[in-house]
């Protein structure tokens, strides 16, 4: 996947703030997709959601994870998105962690990819939301 400039996140996370009451906000997975100009109904994005709403949110600590995620995950790519580096940033979360995740969930290593997904978040939010 190629880089694209985080002005354009920036814009389509706005609109997806305006748009989307379920899900308000822009969560990080949507923001290195449209960073790579990849449409919100993408293969990506549609096995991310796949495995959130059928697997994830089955598991017995799941709708935990899905809140807490849905509460810093937009705050997240806020503050990424003010940075002058953001689009190498969007390439390095796909590179080390979104990429290998996609690929567990083509193998249906669901409980792997939770581990790194848990493990992304808790970096990002550890580099970017620490005061």
């Amino acid at each position: 996947m190629r880089f694209y400039c985080a002005s354009k996140v920036v814009k389509c996370c706005n609109e997806q703030k305006m748009n989307n009451e379920k899900n308000s906000g822009c969560f990080i997975t949507t923001a290195v997709c449209e960073s790579f100009m990849r449409p919100d109904d993408c293969y990506e994005l549609t096995q991310f959601r796949y495995f959130r709403d059928h697997w994830l949110a089955k598991q017995s600590d799941g709708p935990a994870l899905i809140r807490e995620y849905y509460s810093v995950a937009p705050k997240i790519v806020d503050k990424l998105n003010t940075l002058k580096e953001a689009s190498s940033i969007y390439q390095w979360i796909w590179d080390h962690y979104l990429s290998k995740c996609l690929t567990m969930i083509e193998k249906n290593e669901y409980a792997s990819c939770k581990s790194l997904y848990i493990e992304m978040v808790n970096t990002l939010k550890e580099k970017y939301l620490k005061s």
